[in-house]
C-alpha cells in the first residue's frame, strides 16, 4: 500500500489536482480498504467521479473515534487549517472497546489513544453509549472551534439473518448470543451518532440506512468486496457533492 508524504493512502488516479478542492476521509479499516488494490477502493473510484475534487484516504485499521479525533486535531487541522473539509467515518472498531475497562481510553496497545499507553485509574471514565456521546460531542464542538467543515458519516455493515447467513455464522462460530450483542452495539453506536448530530445540528450521512447493509456488498461483516466498492463509490460521490 502506497502513501503520500503526509501518510494518506494514494488513490492511483492520474488527475490534475492543482486547483482541486481537498476532502479528507478518516475512519477505520472500512475506509482504509487495505485488501483492495490501489485504484479500486471506493475512495479511489469516487474521486474519478468527482472532477475538481481531491479525496484523501486517511483510513487506519482498528482506529477508534478517539484515535480519529487525534488525527483531526493533530493532522487534518495543521495541514488544511480553517476551512478544511473532513468526512469523519465513525469507526466500527468502537464496538470492540466500549465495554472494556477505560473504553476509548483503554491501555490495550491496538486501541490506546497515546504512546506509551497508560492504564485508566479513574472509576468514572464513561463506557458504552455515554462514551460515544461524549466523543461525538467533542468531535463536533472541536471542528467548530477550529473552523473545520465536518461531515459525520456512519459506516455501513452487513445486515443479514444469522440463521441464513453463512458469513455471520462462521465469523461468530455459530454463537447467536455473541452475534446479537455485537449487532446491538453497532446499532447503538449508529443511533447515538444520529441523535447527537441532530442535537448539535451537524451534517451527517447514515450509510447504513442508504445501503441497507446489503450483504452482497461485503466479503465479511464490515469490509466491501469488488461489487461493494463499485456501488459505494457512486453513493459516496453523490453524497459528497451535496455537502462540499
Amino acid at each position: 500500500m502506497r502513501t503520500d508524504n503526509n501518510g494518506f493512502i494514494v488513490t492511483g488516479n492520474d488527475m490534475d489536482h492543482e486547483n482541486s478542492i481537498p476532502i479528507v476521509l478518516t475512519g477505520d479499516s472500512f475506509v482504509e480498504s487495505s485488501f483492495c488494490h490501489e485504484g479500486q477502493r471506493f475512495i479511489d473510484r469516487a474521486e474519478r467521479l468527482m472532477p475538481g475534487y481531491k479525496l484523501l484516504n486517511g483510513g487506519y485499521s482498528g482506529a477508534t473515534t478517539l484515535q480519529l479525533f487525534n488525527v483531526m486535531l493533530c493532522k487534518v487541522y495543521p495541514l488544511f487549517g480553517e476551512g478544511g473539509n473532513l468526512v469523519f467515518f465513525v469507526g466500527q472498531s468502537d464496538a470492540d472497546i466500549l465495554n472494556r475497562q477505560g473504553s476509548y481510553w483503554t491501555n490495550e496497545r491496538l486501541w490506546s489513544p497515546i504512546v506509551p499507553n497508560c492504564r485508566p485509574a479513574s472509576s468514572n471514565v464513561p463506557k458504552s453509549v455515554e462514551a460515544v456521546e461524549k466523543m461525538v460531542e467533542i468531535v463536533i464542538q472541536t471542528s467548530r472551534i477550529l473552523g473545520i467543515n465536518l461531515l459525520m458519516a456512519i459506516s455501513p455493515f452487513r445486515d443479514a439473518d444469522f440463521k441464513e447467513d453463512l458469513v455471520y455464522r462462521n465469523l461468530f462460530r455459530r454463537d447467536f448470543e455473541l452475534f446479537q450483542k455485537r449487532m446491538r452495539d453497532r446499532y447503538s453506536i449508529r443511533e447515538t451518532i444520529v441523535r447527537k448530530c441532530d442535537e448539535y445540528k451537524c451534517n451527517y450521512v447514515d450509510f447504513q440506512e442508504l445501503t441497507n447493509g446489503e450483504p452482497s456488498w461485503f466479503y465479511d461483516d464490515l469490509h466491501l468486496n469488488r461489487k461493494g466498492h463499485e456501488n459505494f463509490s457512486r453513493l459516496l460521490a453523490g453524497e459528497l457533492r451535496k455537502f462540499f
